[in-house]
């Protein structure tokens, strides 16, 4: 039986990433109550969050300046701590400074959740030495418990201009929560395998993919050629899908589909293809420099763990319905 989503709509965690309640769970979907989520009013303001990524920005930068991974803790978490304290070990390594950057909010969403966890999204540039970027980032910060800190779990960011349907929001930016998953043209909990699936291509098409930027020239053709290079460095190129226990989050759109924020993990062999061979970690790279050799290294075989944070845009069910990529970020943990 699948499992369905909390109330607050940030998915419960069971094994990979946990089913939804599509069919015969029974229960009234939230949805179906919106005139009374309407007049609830959202957990916190417009204001409060806008002084919150401010706080976030300040202490982010401050983090990033001192190269501070255990401070990287107090302001963000699971899945994006991970990727952002493996990216500061390697910037520290490779003795790169990381730029001061700042989110001005463009737009705040936030969920009429009742209790804990209780969360919201802000879409803003990225500013760099005063110029923004040209579409807006998404964080996503969520609050486990009662006075608790406000932490950043997601921040991906859209690869090109394709743009989803708008965000079902009200003016004091209150959105619906998304308590199950009815009604939608895939199973969010399916979509981390879809994607492998897509680029590694072993799917079945049960989950059908738009063609995108992030899913078609960033991640499928980047593995491809990813693939080809190894090979013709003489070295044997493998990658397996790992479960994980990564929380996922949902948002409604105006149309009746969802923004599903999710994450995933493979693990990486390199081995070299011929006896005697080896494998080389060229020097200057993430995986060198996770390894903690930054000027690079030579094994038979290497494995490598990778985290994968996915943005896609879920809509409602229909014949020629299809799940499109939007956002694609791919981080290397670590290296052994």
């Amino acid at each position: 039986m699948r499992i369905p989503v909390a109330r607050n709509g940030r998915v419960l965690i069971a094994a990979l990433l946990v089913s939804y309640a599509l069919t015969g769970c029974g229960g009234a979907s939230a949805d179906a109550d919106s005139s009374r989520q309407a007049q609830r009013k959202p957990p916190i303001s417009v204001a409060e969050a806008t002084d919150i990524v401010r706080r976030y920005d300040e202490a982010n930068n401050a983090a990033n300046a001192r190269y501070d991974t255990a401070a990287l803790h107090q302001i963000e978490t699971s899945p994006a701590v991970v990727t952002s304290e493996a990216r500061l070990v390697q910037a520290k390594a490779l003795r790169q400074t990381v730029e001061q950057v700042t989110h001005p909010p463009r737009q705040v969403v936030i969920p009429r959740t009742i209790g804990y966890p209780r969360w919201f999204v802000v879409l803003a540039p990225v500013v760099k030495s005063g110029a923004a970027t040209p579409r807006a980032k998404y964080l996503l910060f969520v609050q486990d418990a009662a006075k608790g800190p406000w932490r950043v779990a997601y921040y991906p960011y859209p690869s090109d201009d394709s743009v989803a349907a708008a965000l079902d929001v009200s003016p004091d930016g209150g959105a619906p929560p998304v308590t199950d998953a009815r009604g939608l043209a895939a199973d969010p909990a399916q979509l981390n395998q879809a994607i492998y699936d897509h680029y590694e291509s072993t799917g079945d098409g049960s989950v059908r993919l738009a063609p995108t930027v992030a899913l078609e020239q960033q991640l499928t053709n980047g593995f491809r050629l990813g693939q080809q290079q190894m090979k013709a460095r003489g070295v044997t190129f493998v990658r397996k899908f790992v479960q994980t226990t990564y929380p996922s989050y949902l948002i409604r759109v105006a149309d009746g589909g969802v923004l599903a924020f999710t994450a995933g993990a493979v693990l990486d062999t390199l081995t070299a293809a011929t006896p005697g061979g080896q494998v080389t970690l060229d020097p200057n790279t993430p995986e060198a420099a996770m390894l903690g050799k930054p000027d690079g290294a030579h094994a038979r075989t290497f494995t490598m763990d990778r985290l994968q944070m996915f943005l896609s845009y879920i809509p409602p069910a229909g014949a020629a319905a299809a799940v499109q990529l939007l956002a694609y970020d791919d981080a290397v943990l670590a290296v052994r």
